[in-house]
C-alpha cells in the first residue's frame, strides 16, 4: 500500500466518523460549544483586560494561549508560554490581570532549568513590581533550551499564522488565522 493510499484511507475513515452524530465527541463538541457560548461575555471581557494591559507591550518570544478546558473557566486563564514552554498562567477577574506561576504546573522549576529565571510561585496582580520584571524577563529571551523541539515548532507556526499577509511575510499563506489578537 502507498503512502497516497493510507492517506486517502485514512481521510475516509475520518469523514465516516465525523458524519456519524452518534459518536461521543459529536457530544463533547456540542457541551464545548455551549459552555463556550455561555462564556462569550466573560471573553469579551477578558479580550478588552489583554488589550487594556498587554496591548502596546513588547512581546519577545512570549505567547497566550487558551485550551477548550481554560475557556470554559470563570475567571478564564491563559497560558503564558515562551517558546512554547509554558511559564506562567494568566488570569482575568473583573477588570484586573494576574500573573500565576504555578507549583503544580511546574512553572518556577522549568523557568530556572530553561531560562535561568528565578519565578516564585504565587498569584502576583499584574500591576506588581514582580509580576512586570518576571514579565519583561520573559520578553527578552532570545533562545531557549526547552525539553521539546516541538514546542519550538509550534511556536514558529504560530508565529507564522498570526501575520495577516504574504507581505508581512507569511511563508503559510493558504491557512487562516486560527490566533486570537489582542
Amino acid at each position: 500500500m502507498t503512502n497516497e493510499d493510507v492517506v486517502k484511507k485514512a481521510s475516509e475513515k475520518l469523514m465516516m466518523e465525523y458524519e456519524n452524530p452518534k459518536l461521543d465527541w459529536h457530544v463533547a463538541y456540542q457541551r464545548y460549544k455551549q459552555k463556550l457560548k455561555a462564556n462569550k461575555d466573560f471573553f469579551i471581557n477578558a479580550s478588552a483586560v489583554l488589550k487594556k494591559y498587554l496591548g502596546k507591550t513588547k512581546m519577545g518570544p512570549i505567547r497566550i494561549y487558551s485550551s477548550i478546558s481554560m475557556a470554559q473557566q470563570s475567571p478564564i486563564a491563559f497560558d503564558l508560554r515562551v517558546f512554547g514552554q509554558s511559564v506562567a498562567t494568566l488570569k482575568v477577574k473583573k477588570d484586573k490581570l494576574f500573573l500565576i506561576i504555578e507549583e503544580g504546573k511546574k512553572h518556577p522549576t522549568h523557568n530556572k532549568e530553561y531560562f535561568g529565571i528565578e519565578t516564585p510561585a504565587g498569584c502576583y496582580s499584574w500591576d506588581s513590581d514582580i509580576a512586570q520584571s518576571m514579565f519583561s524577563m520573559f520578553s527578552n529571551i532570545n533562545s531557549a533550551s526547552t525539553h521539546s523541539k516541538e514546542h519550538k515548532l509550534e511556536t514558529l507556526v504560530l508565529s507564522d499564522l498570526a501575520k495577516e499577509h504574504k507581505k508581512d511575510g507569511k511563508k503559510l499563506g493558504h491557512l487562516q488565522n486560527p490566533v486570537l489578537k489582542i
